[in-house]
C-alpha cells in the first residue's frame, strides 16, 4: 500500500504543476489580453475594497475564452501522457518533465509580456521599496478646509455625469479625435459649443489621466478632492462609512456645507469599489443604485442586464429624481454615472443602432452620445435649468483591449469634457493641458463660487489664469512624482489609531533582512495597517548571541513606499551572524510609548535581494 502511494506521487505532482502553470497562463494572458492599461493601483484597491456588483459576464467571458482552452490543455496534456506510459513507462516521467519545461517558459514570457504593457510586477516590487524624497502631491496641496468659498446669493445647482470610459478620442480627426470616423458627433458639437478649455480652437480638449485617477472610484476620488488616489493607506477600512478619507475635504463636503441636497444615480451597486463608503462620508449623499431600484420596486428582484440596469432606466430614473429635487427651496448637486460603454465592447441596448457595422463599442458609443443629448435637452427645458451647471466628463480612458488600436501612438488621449451654463468665462481664451483632478475647483468655479484659492486639491481653476501643474512641470513629470507615494494621502487616509489596528499589524507584520555589504539591512513590513502619520516611532532591539549577547539599539527610519510603509535599519551586525539573532519592535503611537510591537527570531526572517531592488527603476 505504502509502495504504490509513493509510486503515485510522481504523477500526482506532475499534475497538479501542470494544473497550475496552465492557471497562471490563463489568468495572465487574460489579464494581458482584456485590461492592457491595468495597474497595480488598481488590483491593489480592488483587492482590498468590496467587488459586489461586478458584471459577471467579465467572470463568465474569462471562463470561456481562457478557462475552458486551459482545461482542455490539461485534458490533452494528461491523455498524451497516459497513451505514452502504457507504451513505454519509462519515457512518461521525460516527456512529462518535457511538458512543464516548455510551460514554465512560456509562462516566464507572457509574464514578461504582460509586465512590458503594464509594469503591474515592476510597479509590486517597487511597492516593497522605501521610497524618500520630496512629496511632490504634499508640496503642491492646497487644503480645502484652509480656503474661504463665497457662494452666489442664489446658489446654482449642479448636475454631474460620469460618463463611463468616454474619451474625445472617439472623434475625427477634425474634431481633435483620434479616429477617421466620429462615433459621438453629438456629444462633440456640445462640448464644442461649451467648456472644454480649448481656447480659440474650435476642437474638442479634455483631461489627462494621470496615475491615481485610471478607474471609475479613483476618477471619483480625483474629480471631487483635487488628489489621485494611492494605495499608501489601509483600504480595509474604505467599505466603512467612516473610514474613507475621513481628514479630507471633497466637493460633496463643500456643498453639503451650503445647504445642497448631494444625491447620486448609478445603473450598478454602489457597494462595487467602496463608491457608497465614498458618497456616504463626503456629502451624505442619497444613493440611488441598483440596489435601490430593487427596494423600490422599479425592476424585479432578478433582473440584471450588464452591471445593473442599462442607461436607458438611468436616464428615465434621473428624470424623476430631479424633478423632485428641483422641488425644493435648497439647491441640488445631482451626480450620475452611466455603464453602458464599459469594456469590453459595451452593452448593446434597444436602443442601440449599427452605424458602424461589425464594430459593437463603436456603436455603443454612439447610442450613448444619443442618450446624452437627449438628456441634456430635456434639461434644457426644464424650470430649473437656468440656475444650473452641467458637467460632462468621462471618468477614465477605457480599458477596451483594442478599440484604440488604430490612434496613432503619439495621439494623446483624454477624456470627453464639457461644462454647459457656467456661472463664468476663462478669464483667458486658451488652450489649456489639464489633468481630470482640475475639475475639483473648476467645478465650484462654474457655479459662480467664489475662492480664495485657484488651487484646491492638487487641481486648479481652469476658468483663472493660474497654470496647471501639468503646464508648470510637464505631464511626464506628473506622471512620475503622482506614480509616488504621498505621505500627505497618507496621513488623509485613515481612521484614528485604534487598538484593533494596533492589534492586526502585530499579527500580519514581518521582518525581512538582506545582506549589506556584509551586514544586515533589517526592514519590518506590513504593519501599514497603521497609519504612517500616526506612528511616532519605532525602535529595534538586536541581540547578538554570536557576540556574547550584544545589545544593539536602533531608531529604524519610517520610509513611504508604493502601497504604505516599512520601518528599515541599516545595521553594522555582520550577516553571517544572522542565524544568532533575536529583534524586538517597540512602537510609540498613540497613548504608547515605546511599546513592545512584535519579537522576530531567525526562523522567521525573511530573506530580501537588495541587488534587485536597486536594478528595479
Amino acid at each position: 500500500m505504502k509502495k504504490s502511494i509513493l509510486k503515485a506521487i510522481p504523477t500526482v505532482l506532475v499534475y497538479l504543476f501542470l494544473v497550475l502553470l496552465l492557471v497562471l497562463f490563463g489568468t495572465i494572458s487574460y489579464l494581458a489580453n482584456t485590461w492592457k492599461e491595468l495597474t497595480y493601483q488598481e488590483i491593489l484597491f480592488h483587492l482590498r475594497t468590496s467587488i459586489e456588483g461586478t458584471n459577471p459576464d467579465m467572470v463568465i467571458s474569462g471562463l470561456v475564452h481562457y478557462g475552458i482552452p486551459m482545461l482542455l490543455l490539461f485534458v490533452v496534456l494528461v491523455v498524451i501522457l497516459h497513451i505514452i506510459k502504457k507504451k513505454n513507462p519509462k519515457l512518461k516521467m521525460v516527456v512529462a518533465a518535457g511538458m512543464l519545461l516548455v510551460l514554465l517558459v512560456a509562462n516566464i514570457f507572457n509574464i514578461i509580456r504582460f509586465n512590458n504593457n503594464t509594469n503591474v510586477i515592476t510597479d509590486y516590487i517597487n511597492s516593497k521599496k522605501g521610497i524618500t524624497g520630496p512629496d511632490f502631491v504634499g508640496e503642491n496641496y492646497v487644503d480645502p478646509a484652509t480656503v474661504s468659498f463665497t457662494f452666489p446669493e442664489k446658489k446654482r445647482n449642479l448636475i454631474y455625469i460620469y460618463l463611463e470610459s468616454m474619451e474625445m478620442t472617439y472623434a475625427n480627426k477634425e474634431n481633435g479625435g483620434g479616429f477617421d470616423f466620429n462615433c459621438i458627433p453629438n456629444l462633440t458639437k456640445l462640448s464644442e459649443e461649451n467648456d472644454n478649455f480649448s481656447g480659440d480652437s474650435s476642437t474638442l480638449n479634455g483631461g489627462i489621466i494621470l496615475p491615481g485617477m485610471q478607474w471609475t472610484t479613483a476618477a471619483l476620488f480625483a474629480q471631487s478632492s483635487g488628489l489621485p488616489m494611492q494605495m499608501g493607506v489601509d483600504e480595509s477600512k474604505s467599505d466603512k462609512s467612516d473610514g474613507f478619507f475621513p481628514d479630507m475635504t471633497a466637493i460633496g463636503d463643500i456643498l453639503q456645507n451650503e445647504g445642497y441636497q448631494n444625491m447620486v444615480q448609478l445603473g450598478s451597486s454602489a457597494n462595487f469599489g467602496a463608491l457608497a463608503a465614498f458618497f456616504k462620508d463626503h456629502g451624505d449623499f442619497t444613493i440611488h443604485d441598483l440596489n435601490w431600484a430593487y427596494e423600490e420596486g422599479l425592476i424585479p428582484s432578478d433582473y440584471y442586464v450588464n452591471w445593473g440596469y442599462e442607461d436607458e432606466k438611468l436616464f428615465d430614473y434621473a428624470k424623476t429624481d430631479l424633478l423632485e429635487l428641483a422641488k425644493s427651496d435648497q439647491p441640488f448637486n445631482y451626480t450620475m454615472f452611466t455603464i453602458d460603454t464599459h469594456f469590453e465592447d459595451g452593452y448593446v441596448c434597444r436602443l442601440c443602432g449599427h452605424e458602424f457595422g461589425d464594430n459593437q463599442y463603436a456603436n455603443v458609443m454612439a447610442c450613448s452620445d444619443r442618450q446624452v443629448t437627449d438628456f441634456v435637452n430635456w434639461i434644457k427645458q426644464q424650470d430649473f435649468y437656468d440656475n444650473t451647471t452641467i458637467v460632462i466628463t468621462g471618468d477614465h480612458t477605457t480599458m477596451d483591449s483594442d478599440f484604440c488600436n488604430d490612434v496613432d501612438d503619439d495621439y494623446q488621449r483624454k477624456t470627453y469634457t464639457c461644462i454647459i451654463n457656467s456661472a463664468v468665462s476663462p478669464e483667458k481664451e486658451e488652450f489649456r493641458e489639464y489633468a481630470t483632478m482640475d475639475l475639483f475647483p473648476t467645478t465650484l468655479a462654474a457655479l459662480g463660487v467664489e475662492i480664495s484659492s485657484n488651487r484646491l486639491g492638487c487641481g486648479t481653476n481652469l476658468y483663472s489664469s493660474d497654470k496647471t501643474l501639468i503646464e508648470q512641470y510637464g505631464k511626464d513629470k506628473c506622471n512620475d512624482a503622482f506614480s509616488k507615494p504621498s505621505k500627505l494621502i497618507m496621513t488623509l487616509a485613515n481612521d484614528a489609531f485604534t487598538d484593533e489596528d494596533l492589534a492586526k499589524a502585530q499579527e500580519v507584520s514581518y521582518m525581512e533582512v538582506a545582506d549589506e555589504d556584509g551586514t544586515v539591512r533589517f526592514r519590518l513590513q506590513d504593519a501599514d495597517t497603521l497609519n504612517m502619520s500616526d506612528v511616532r516611532s519605532l525602535k529595534l532591539s538586536v541581540v547578538d548571541y554570536a557576540d556574547n549577547e550584544k545589545i544593539y539599539d536602533f531608531d529604524m527610519d519610517i520610509e513611504a513606499n508604493r502601497v504604505g510603509w516599512c520601518g528599515v535599519v541599516h545595521s553594522e551586525i555582520p550577516y553571517d551572524h544572522l542565524d544568532q539573532l533575536m529583534c524586538r519592535v517597540y512602537i510609540s503611537i498613540g497613548d504608547y510609548e515605546n511599546y513592545i510591537f512584535k519579537d522576530f527570531a531567525p526562523v522567521v526572517f525573511k530573506i530580501w535581494d537588495i541587488n534587485m531592488d536597486n536594478s528595479i527603476e
